[in-house]
């Protein structure tokens, strides 16, 4: 008798207690589902905030149109070659860890076969993919040559020597390139 007794008031003290137990959950869990949106939103603000546009002109006007197709094509090496130099002090300031060595910049997106907007006097614009490099892969039997940095993408309007850069964030690792990003690049910048 006294075993169903103690059986009867556990069971009654289970009903009373369990829906306080399961509101407690829940309230965990809201708190915790809370915590996580507000931990994103400063994630996507810090990204936003590292990814910004910075705007700028080249320092010396581009030739018009009618001038020989050479001199053209020399302004606008010179020109990606200011970009470079722009990237790596814009990283330095940033003081980006690693040894900033140099800018290295691609087409965008790379084709099998595309023309680099800088031979190609027909296109206004082109996209670039640059590298702030801070170390070097040497090749080995089995792999090729790489380089490790820091990516940023460009976009230069050639006719009018404007170009706009931004630094890309992104969270590195196997699958990332896979992966949907919460911020993506800016179109000022070049990005789709």
């Amino acid at each position: 008798m006294a075993f169903v007794a103690v059986l009867l008031l556990a069971v009654g003290s289970a009903i009373v207690l369990l829906p306080g137990i399961q509101e407690s959950k829940r309230e965990t869990a809201a708190r915790e589902a809370a915590d996580r949106r507000v931990a994103q939103a400063d994630r996507i603000r810090t990204l936003r905030a590292e990814q910004r546009v910075i705007r700028a002109r080249a320092t010396t006007p581009p030739p018009p149109p009618d001038t020989a197709r050479a001199v053209r094509i020399a302004a606008r090496e010179r020109l990606l070659g200011d970009i470079e130099a722009r990237v790596l002090a814009d990283a330095r300031a940033r003081r980006l860890s690693g040894r900033l060595q140099r800018v290295r910049c691609n087409p965008f997106p790379r084709t099998v076969r595309g023309r680099d907007p800088r031979q190609d006097l027909r296109r206004r614009a082109g996209r670039y993919q640059c590298l702030v490099v801070t170390a070097e892969i040497p090749p080995t039997a089995t792999n090729s040559a790489g380089v490790i940095g820091y990516p940023y993408r460009v976009l230069i309007d050639f006719r009018t020597g404007r170009y706009a850069y931004c630094k890309i964030s992104g969270v590195p690792g196997e699958g990332s390139l896979e992966a949907k990003r919460e911020v993506t690049v800016p179109k000022a910048c070049g990005g789709i």
